[in-house]
């Protein structure tokens, strides 16, 4: 696996200068790639999968004006052998989306290699959609749902996640940095193996600093709690407050 890691660098950058080049041509084509530094490894789902540091990374290519491709991938850096912990991860998505005067759509299909990307066991794919009304820039409403589904009999049970929130992009005075604010609920018809019901309440404030044309560096931090009954779930998913820092550099294309 750390071969083949080290072989897909040289590939993804062959890919950077090869979209680049064909973005000068065609305005619908190009992307970016992002890095991203992280105290912790907490999903969308509200699981700390890892409390080491991880590092997250992916890239996203346009194919189009409506469709988006991404390959991401996470790595515990404690020093455990590559695909033993749930900080290790792979995914693949391919996302629709087209906005209609103030809402925005987005479909989203995906394929998670968790763990150990060799095995099926416990890898599960999802479907997604979102509705956001775009028309305020500082406050931007968005509605989320998840379904989970189960690829092998070990896979986690299935169901929806469902999320509400608001995204928000303020400037601060100071030139090319801004505030970025989205605060969210969420919750679950049970699916992955946790109580039905509320499930978190989060909020994340970042920091992006312009650093170049196409370069943004952004600090940023995630705050959660647990709601409803996850508190008293005898598994540890969402069941105390967490706090997560990451720095994200992302490259534009």
């Amino acid at each position: 696996m750390e071969t083949y890691i080290v072989n897909l660098i040289p590939a993804l950058l062959g890919v950077l200068s090869c979209q680049s080049s064909m973005a000068q041509e065609d305005p619908l084509l190009g992307g970016s790639f992002t890095t991203q530094l992280n105290t912790a490894y907490i999903g969308k789902i509200g699981t700390v999968f890892d409390h080491n540091p991880t590092t997250v990374n992916y890239l996203d290519i346009n194919l189009g004006s409506d469709w988006t491709a991404e390959l991401w991938s996470s790595t515990n850096l404690a020093g455990d052998r590559y695909n033993t912990t749930y900080g290790d991860e792979l995914d693949l998505f391919l996302t629709w989306h087209r906005s209609f005067n103030d809402v925005r759509v987005s479909l989203t299909g995906a394929y998670f290699f968790l763990k150990d990307i060799g095995s099926l066991d416990d890898d599960i794919w999802i479907g997604e959609a979102e509705v956001s009304y775009t028309k305020w820039p500082c406050f931007r409403p968005y509605l989320c749902t998840r379904y989970f589904g189960e690829v092998s009999s070990k896979s986690a049970e299935n169901g929806w996640f469902g999320w509400a929130g608001i995204r928000g992009t303020y400037p601060t005075g100071i030139r090319q940095v801004d505030l970025t604010l989205d605060i969210s609920a969420a919750c679950s018809d049970g699916a992955l193996g946790r109580p039905p019901g509320l499930v978190y309440g989060r909020a994340v404030v970042g920091l992006p600093i312009k650093i170049g044309k196409r370069v943004t560096l952004t600090p940023s931090i995630l705050l959660q709690t647990p709601l409803g009954e996850q508190q008293d779930n005898p598994l540890p998913y969402t069941d105390r407050e967490e706090a997560v820092g990451s720095l994200t550099l992302n490259f534009a294309f």
